[in-house]
């Protein structure tokens, strides 16, 4: 690189450090791997600053992987017929949960596919039982549902509500997503927020017909709808989906995403996702020195985790809470910060006009 280049790079990095601002040129420029190293750096500078050096733990369940929809990128789609379709009954999903607690986890991360199978009120019965009888935060990600839904489960004590936009382009996310529509997605996540949910969101990188302006973008509206929490990873193939021969995305972009937008949103809680270790073994590892903060192990009983594959997985963790929390013991002494056993609320400034950020009961 010429040391003009040099120069300019350095000082995109600067101000984003400084000032959380790009233009989507100059996004597009450090996606492309111009300087990794000190774009790595100042994100891991920024998270030090701005959430600490505790390591958020959130427990996923997996409750249903009956979905209505026909995204090509998935492995519990519509589409794909090769896989035993389930819905964990209530006291399989509290014990789960009382797993969860016992692991030192702050927070239940309860997902399923798209399905009204999932009843509104089955789901504020879990929510409720989950926060008053076990002591959990609670995360739902369980789709696009009426605002009346997210209405009820947030009276039930639900604190965050976890709704991918996978991509900010409209004409992609129309070909990945046959039948939805991406407006949709945007409304839900109004709704999410005036409701006064902690809002999560992220992409998947690598999908085809993306290119690195497309991610500059997503960077720039993840930062524009005020979200509290993000996960992004890199795309993997899932079996018998319509994307199954696709080769999975880059890791190294992954982590480039991860520390811009730490860089331009230097409050927001960002996971490691278990995506990014499956194209890279030391993934979240990585993730975690560019300024990711949260980790999210598997809580799912072992019978049905097989069958939630929505990409095929080549690391995981699994068995016993005890045998996780043993993992997540050791990931906090490779890397050197501590967990945080915490419900880890998201606890930066208001992001929109009338948004709540404590993540407290309505």
């Amino acid at each position: 690189m010429i040391p003009t280049d040099t120069h300019r790079t350095s000082d995109i990095i600067s101000r984003l450090e400084h000032e959380h601002s790009a233009t989507e040129g100059e996004l597009v420029l450090l996606l492309k791997g111009a300087d990794d190293r000190a774009l790595f750096e100042a994100a891991d500078r920024v998270r030090k600053a701005s959430v600490g050096d505790g390591i958020l733990l959130r427990g996923i369940i997996d409750i249903s992987n009956i979905c209505m929809h026909k995204c090509l990128y998935c492995g519990i789609s519509a589409t794909v017929h090769s896989i035993r379709r389930y819905r964990m009954p209530a006291d399989e999903i509290l014990r789960a949960a009382e797993g969860i607690k016992r692991a030192g986890c702050g927070t239940a991360v309860i997902q399923a596919g798209e399905t009204p199978v999932l009843t509104t009120e089955f789901v504020a019965d879990l929510v409720e039982r989950i926060r008053s009888d076990i002591g959990l935060a609670v995360t739902l990600s369980l789709g696009e549902r009426p605002e009346s839904d997210y209405r009820t489960w947030r009276q039930a004590g639900a604190n965050r509500y976890l709704l991918k936009l996978e991509t900010s382009d409209p004409l992609l996310y129309a070909a990945m997503h046959p039948g939805m529509a991406w407006t949709n997605r945007i409304v839900c996540h109004r709704n999410l927020l005036r409701l006064g949910f902690q809002v999560g969101s992220g992409v998947i990188i690598g999908l085809p017909g993306q290119s690195v302006r497309t991610l500059a973008r997503d960077l720039l509206l993840l930062k524009r709808l005020g979200i509290h929490m993000s996960g992004n990873g890199p795309f993997v193939p899932a079996q018998g989906s319509a994307l199954e021969s696709h080769p999975s995305g880059s890791a190294e972009l992954t982590l480039r995403f991860v520390a811009l937008l730490r860089l331009l949103a230097p409050h927001v809680h960002i996971a490691a996702t278990t995506a990014l270790s499956t194209v890279d073994p030391q993934g979240r590892q990585k993730a975690m020195a560019a300024g990711a903060n949260v980790i999210m192990p598997d809580f799912t009983p072992i019978k049905y985790r097989e069958a939630y594959s929505i990409y095929r997985k080549f690391h995981t963790v699994d068995d016993t809470p005890e045998r996780i929390r043993q993992f997540l013991e050791q990931f906090s002494d490779e890397i050197g910060r501590p967990l945080d056993s915490s419900a880890g609320h998201y606890r930066g400034p208001s992001l929109l006009p009338g948004s709540q950020s404590d993540g407290g009961s309505v």
